[in-house]
């Protein structure tokens, strides 16, 4: 970096795919991930929370994220589970599949869509 040049902070993000679409959330609200888990449906709930899952004793609400991003559904194949703590609440975001971490600039990645809400 050249005297003059701004400085970027750089943060590692925890990446996933939606259909070609690449997504990433930060690393440090990322507790785990896992394969499809059985889930308890939610009657009257938004059609993006696809149910509860019990993960070792804590409940987790699973959002679809095709649906909350409003993607047309997926082609078949399996789901992934991004179990993430956000501001002490539990989340299970249901992806199409993990990507990697990757550690990126703050002005290479584009903001959240604006169907999902801020507190996420």
């Amino acid at each position: 970096m050249t005297p003059g040049q701004g400085s970027s902070k750089s943060r590692q993000f925890s990446t996933f795919y939606l259909g070609d679409r690449l997504y990433g959330i930060d690393v440090m609200k990322v507790q785990e991930v896992t394969n499809a888990l059985p889930l308890t449906r939610v009657p009257l709930s938004p059609g993006f929370v696809h149910g509860l899952i019990n993960l070792r004793g804590q409940i987790s609400t699973a959002i679809g994220l095709r649906e909350l991003f409003q993607l047309e559904p997926a082609a078949g194949g399996g789901s992934m589970n991004v179990v993430c703590r956000i501001k002490d609440t539990l989340f299970s975001f249901v992806v199409d599949q993990i990507g990697d971490v990757m550690e990126l600039d703050d002005h290479s990645f584009e903001d959240a869509p604006d169907t999902v809400p801020d507190a996420i």
